[in-house]
């Protein structure tokens, strides 16, 4: 399992999800699976509301997000 950050290559798929959620620290995990022999893909495996700081803080999360995909 893999912690999904602002700047992982399928956060954009979070994004929407955590910015609607109403807690302080959400967990976002993603898990791998085999596109070819040589090319690894991802998926969410789920975003989980955290009540302790194990997980990212959800407001730091999305401006990250946010900054990195400026226009």
């Amino acid at each position: 399992m893999i912690n999904v950050t602002p700047d992982h290559p399928i956060a954009h798929e979070a994004y929407e999800q955590v910015k609607n959620m109403r807690c302080n620290y959400v967990h976002i995990i993603a898990q791998t699976y085999q596109k070819s022999e040589t090319e690894q893909g991802f998926f969410i495996a789920g975003i989980y509301p955290n009540l302790t700081e194990g997980g990212f803080n959800r407001l730091d999360w999305i401006a990250e997000f946010e900054e990195l995909n400026r226009d």
